[in-house]
């Protein structure tokens, strides 16, 4: 496994897995950047963007 991304759209948060010991938590205020896909980022809080009932 090179990564592992859990996205959580109730909570509004990104779970980043990268090793067994390496997890990141991202929330709408973070941006999303993988090594994976270089030059490719995306803003937490348009992936998962707030309730319009909200």
């Amino acid at each position: 496994m090179q990564e592992v991304w859990l996205i959580s759209p109730e909570d509004r948060l990104v779970e980043v897995d990268t090793a067994p010991e390496s997890v990141r938590k991202l929330t709408a205020a973070d941006t999303l950047e993988t090594s994976l896909i270089p030059g490719w980022s995306m803003n937490i809080g348009d992936l998962i963007p707030v309730p319009a009932s909200a």
